[in-house]
């Protein structure tokens, strides 16, 4: 009997054994786990271990399959041989390219090589110097433009648009059609940038300008000021709609108190009621009033004998604008009768 016992408590020894280091591999596992969660994963090389029962190895990134930018159909600019009349043309063409595919043109210096290999010619003559001397006009597309605008631009036609845009006034147009022609002229003559916002606020009407009189900061960028003067402008419109909307008369129905509930009201106050006048102009008579005055003969504006309605030298001498209700229709008609 004590032999089987101690059989039964060396088994137990073993299975407690076993357990302990099953608990030693899973505390390392989770070790591992939480390092690999902080650093963002394991190390190169490394693998973790992996044991049947206890923690499954990791799944696999998920694949992520992302469509390529699908090019807009332009067609290709047609080569530029220095033609002065096609310049604009030209440097419109390169321009939808850079707006339309700017994944394909990152800085200046892949817009200025795509402008340069559709050079032909004497144009093309003028940018090989720039290419072997590595000018650094070759990095910045604007000035680059600017040099071929002073070389290859019509300067008859620039100098047209100079004078055009410092004679440019609003005057009566909109500011829309102002704004248009502003824009446009800036592009042709290629106006400094720092100049731009108070060659625009030369050209606007006076009511503009004195709107802009009353902010104290006014924005110096010509873009931002633009915003404001659209802002401005648009208020002023609707200002001055709704200070059309408010030109108008109406009349108001005076409010008729009943006091016949009333045990202390005094009678005289209902004998010849004095109808309500705003602004000049009474109210509308009540039905019991408008009967007293027809069999007494008496005047139905002014409630006095010796003339009808029509003829009462009371009676305001003003165009009124009625509200279309039945009791003033109903009034109306009466006293043309």
């Amino acid at each position: 009997m004590l032999g089987v016992i101690q059989q039964e408590l060396q088994a137990l020894k073993n299975d407690n054994q076993t357990l302990h280091a099953d608990n030693q591999t899973l505390h390392s596992e989770l070790e591992s786990l939480k390092g690999d969660r902080a650093s963002g994963g394991p190390p190169p090389g490394s693998q973790l271990p992996k044991k049947s029962g206890t923690l499954s190895a990791r799944p696999d990134p998920v694949q992520v399959t992302v469509n390529p930018v699908t090019p807009v159909p332009l067609a290709t600019p047609e080569r530029f041989t220095g033609d002065n009349a096609k310049f604009s043309s030209f440097m419109t063409q390169c321009k939808l390219h850079f707006l339309c595919r700017p994944y394909a043109f990152p800085d200046d210096s892949a817009k200025v090589a795509f402008t340069i290999s559709y050079l032909s010619g004497n144009a093309a003559q003028w940018a090989v110097p720039m290419v072997e001397n590595d000018d650094p006009i070759l990095y910045s597309f604007s000035n680059f433009q600017h040099e071929m605008r002073k070389m290859f631009a019509k300067h008859s036609c620039v100098q047209a648009a100079d004078s055009e845009i410092l004679s440019l006034r609003q005057g009566s147009k909109d500011l829309l059609s102002y704004l248009s022609d502003f824009k446009r002229l800036v592009v042709e003559t290629s106006w400094p940038r720092e100049k731009r916002g108070s060659l625009f606020y030369k050209g606007l009407n006076e009511e503009l300008k004195d709107a802009l009189s009353q902010i104290v900061d006014p924005p110096e960028d010509w873009e931002q000021l633009i915003d404001l003067v659209v802002k401005i402008d648009r208020r002023l419109g609707e200002r001055k709609g709704e200070r059309a909307k408010g030109g108008r008369f109406l009349f108001i129905k005076p409010f008729e108190k009943k006091n016949q509930n009333k045990p202390h009201a005094d009678k005289s106050t209902f004998e010849n009621p004095e109808p309500m006048q705003i602004g000049g102009i009474r109210g509308p008579l009540t039905k019991e009033e408008k009967e007293r005055r027809r069999q007494l003969n008496l005047c139905l504006y002014c409630g006095k004998p010796g003339h009808f309605a029509k003829d009462c030298s009371a009676k305001p001498k003003v165009k009124r604008v009625a509200l279309t209700t039945t009791a003033l229709e109903t009034e109306s008609s009466d006293q043309e009768n």
